[in-house]
């Protein structure tokens, strides 16, 4: 049995990219607040051209 796919928001997305952006941040303890994968987070912040 295959597991359904999950989307994110382009909202949720873009709020995740803003605290990786705060210093002293970190993308696991900021996706695993989110419940989102780490290798998500780090997708959006390539998208969002951010180097952190």
């Amino acid at each position: 049995m295959a597991r359904e796919r999950r989307f994110f928001s382009e909202e949720l997305k873009r709020e995740a990219v803003k605290l990786v952006g705060q210093p002293g941040a970190s993308k696991a303890a900021i996706a695993r607040d989110l419940g989102i994968g780490a290798n998500l987070l780090g997708r959006c912040c390539r998208d969002a051209n951010l180097d952190v």
